[in-house]
């Protein structure tokens, strides 16, 4: 599991730094999931995507903005990875 964290992790930081990828990049490219549902408990409501993803940071232990923060960096032995801000970029 702690594998699997670290990888999902380094891969944030990567497009992180390389292309500035954030909460503003982590949308559905299709336009369906956010329009009402048709089945299951979202019937004609529409998922509250923007939440479920904060919520998601939150338990992943990343900013609001989805960036993983530099005490989950440190508990995942990827400390030596920077962010953009770190490198004066």
């Amino acid at each position: 599991m702690k594998v699997g964290e670290r990888t999902i992790t380094l891969q944030r930081m990567f497009n992180y730094r390389l292309k500035g990828w954030d909460i503003k990049d982590d949308k559905f490219q299709d336009k369906a999931a956010y329009e009402p549902g048709t089945v299951g408990i979202y019937r004609n409501k529409i998922v509250p995507w923007d939440l479920i993803l904060k919520e998601y940071y939150e338990i992943r232990g990343w900013t609001a903005n989805g960036v993983p923060t530099k005490a989950k960096l440190k508990e995942l032995k990827l400390d030596d990875v920077r962010c953009r801000d770190e490198l004066g970029e």
